[in-house]
């Protein structure tokens, strides 16, 4: 709960986290190493919240409650630990942030989704992010409007409900992005009207 609107922080290392972590605006997070998902992590219920859409969801990482703007989140390897830590969850699950721009990441293992940009993410830039093994959600996410992808992968998500991406966008640009060796329905892009689970 430490850090502020404005910080920069550096982890160097491999690290082992236990409770959601909350990000806030104009802020730089820098990951040279790993974050491990404990299997013993408390998480909080996160995520969009305006009806009729509820999309609150365990969540390892997000943005401070109110939403939050000029997010650089870069580097590093983000692991759900599927295998000890069996409730479902959304490892990097942003509900509203805008402006911002995630970078040379991995998020892999995760029990639902590994990264979501939720109905009020907007005007965000995605480069060379690596969603894979994600059991019974999706690797890639993108439920906001405007945002960019470049060189993203959505991998080896083989688990019976495993999607690689599902883009229930509006307006988003997706460049040089691949899915590959994923089990469905999204095994390549599975879209469908948020809000509607019958489309």
């Amino acid at each position: 709960d430490g850090i502020e609107d404005g910080d920069t922080l550096k982890l160097n290392g491999d690290f082992v986290i236990r409770h959601t972590i909350y990000l806030p605006s104009n802020f730089t997070w820098i990951l040279n190493g790993s974050v491990t998902l404990g299997g013993d992590a408390d998480l909080d219920q996160a995520g969009y919240n305006t009806p009729p859409i509820d999309a609150r969801r365990r969540t390892g990482i997000t943005e401070k409650p109110g939403g939050a703007t000029n997010i650089n989140m870069s580097g590093g390897t983000y692991y759900g630990n599927f295998a000890n830590y069996t409730k479902s969850m959304r490892y990097l699950n942003f509900g509203s942030v805008t402006n911002s721009k995630f970078s040379g990441m991995h998020i892999t293992e995760v029990t639902d989704d590994n990264f979501t940009l939720g109905p009020g993410c907007n005007n965000n830039e995605c480069r060379n992010l690596i969603g894979s093994y994600s059991l019974s959600g999706n690797a890639m996410t993108d439920k906001g409007d405007h945002n960019t992808w470049i060189d993203c992968v959505a991998e080896y998500c083989l688990g019976p409900h495993g999607d690689g991406w599902t883009p229930k966008c509006r307006y988003s640009t997706f460049i040089r992005c691949i899915a590959a060796n994923n089990m469905g329905p999204g095994f390549g892009m599975y879209a469908r009207e948020e809000g509607y689970p019958d489309n």
